[in-house]
């Protein structure tokens, strides 16, 4: 497996690992408004506008194969404006095989590498992520905790919880 940063030409297969793995697992955090709005976020195009925009950062695990053509996307992790946890999704036949973790670090890895450190003044030293009830114990286990209650907006279910960089 490696990981790269994702291109515009990856939009359709990212689109498609986050919606195979999260019709499986995450369709309890969504009321119909909310499954609609979220397959609206994740749609080829909107996937392709996002990795293209500069707030964004998208990486991607791979499969190697000795013929390139073959490789296949099997995890992805988006931060948006280098602080927020935007997506986290690994492909159901690749899950609890460390990839999300691995995605994790490598993006630690990238923050600390490539970003100044000027934390903006109202995002403090952390980075957030609005979990899914099923991914809350994979990111406690990464370090994260909640900084709030379960809550409900625009029919998506999702905790607050943070990461601190200190």
């Amino acid at each position: 497996m490696k990981i790269r940063i994702a291109n515009h030409d990856d939009a359709a297969a990212v689109a498609s690992l986050i919606m195979n793995a999260a019709a499986t697992q995450l369709k309890d955090d969504f009321t119909i408004a909310g499954w609609k709005l979220f397959k609206d976020l994740v749609a080829e195009e909107t996937q392709r506008v996002l990795i293209d925009n500069e707030r964004y950062q998208y990486f991607l695990a791979i499969t190697e194969s000795n013929d390139r053509q073959n490789d296949q996307i099997i995890g992805v992790i988006s931060i948006k404006e280098n602080y927020h946890l935007f997506h986290l999704f690994v492909s159901p036949d690749w899950q609890k095989k460390g990839i999300g973790k691995q995605l994790w670090f490598n993006f630690l890895s990238f923050l600390e590498e490539n970003i100044d450190h000027k934390v903006p003044q109202n995002q403090g030293p952390f980075i957030t992520v609005n979990s899914s009830t099923l991914a809350i114990p994979f990111y406690t286990k990464l370090g994260f905790v909640k900084s709030q209650p379960k809550q409900t907006k625009k029919g998506v279910t999702f905790t607050p919880m943070t990461f601190s960089l200190k």
